[in-house]
């Protein structure tokens, strides 16, 4: 079942990130997921929502990329290395653009239900993207 979840998380992260195919959210999140990162005091509840999270990201970083490193589980428990590049290019988290790089590695753990992604979990310093789209760190 590992190999099975693994490739439904690859797939979700080259679908939905790299080829920016939102619609894929529907089918491999369940209509209940839960996304939590740091900075938000609730997380982003359901396929719907993610959809809007992720067209803020390439609002805000128009060329942003999600380079997928190791993908592993165990039981229903998955992780997922990544890292996120861009240009800064529109407002994001109330922060104008500078036109300043951000690099951004992070960790997703997640929660699988059946064949879909059920929990996220996305981990990564956000004193660190701050930092960056304010020009003073790189």
């Amino acid at each position: 079942m590992s190999e099975q979840h693994n490739a439904v998380m690859r797939r979700f992260i080259h679908e939905a990130w790299d080829l920016r195919n939102s619609d894929i959210c529907d089918k491999l999140l369940t209509a209940d997921f839960q996304h939590f990162m740091p900075g938000s005091a609730q997380p982003t509840v359901g396929p719907d929502a993610y959809k809007q999270l992720i067209a803020a990201f390439f609002t805000a970083f128009p060329e942003g990329r999600l380079r997928l490193g190791e993908v592993f589980s165990e039981g229903d428990h998955i992780c997922a290395l990544w890292t996120f590049t861009g240009i800064h290019k529109a407002t994001f988290n109330s922060i104008e653009p500078a036109g300043h790089q951000v690099v951004l590695p992070g960790v997703a753990v997640g929660q699988m239900r059946g064949t879909q992604i059920s929990v996220v979990h996305s981990l990564f310093d956000s004193a660190v993207l701050m930092n960056q789209l304010k020009g003073t760190e790189s």
